[in-house]
């Protein structure tokens, strides 16, 4: 299920749509009624949702649930560092399914550095 909304907060913030189960019916940031795929989008805008290919395409996968968005972007910007495409959806850390065991490798590697 989709956030449809394109003034979502999560979508404003991430330019990616809320991705939810099954079980959820309605947006938990914005409040609209989710929708089971989003409509083919058109040639992508400035700011809009980024393209992925290669090992970065498929669906994004939560890595990583944060106490706060901070420490979200915070472990965003290790992975980007590291060459890994990562997002944050509200207090979520998300990769692409080619790339999440690679992110678990290196959120646990730096959590055994602090």
């Amino acid at each position: 299920m989709f956030c449809p909304n394109p003034e979502c907060p999560d979508f404003v913030d991430t330019g990616i749509h809320g991705e939810y189960v099954d079980t959820i019916w309605q947006c938990p940031v914005c409040g609209a009624k989710l929708v089971r795929e989003l409509p083919a989008r058109a040639a992508p805008e400035a700011g809009g949702e980024p393209e992925l290919s290669g090992s970065e395409a498929g669906s994004l996968v939560s890595v990583a649930s944060y106490l706060d968005r901070q420490d979200a972007e915070l472990a965003c910007s290790l992975l980007t560092a590291k060459g890994i495409t990562a997002f944050v959806s509200h207090k979520e850390l998300l990769v692409s399914e080619g790339q999440v065991l690679a992110a678990m490798a290196l959120l646990e590697q730096s959590e055994g550095n602090t």
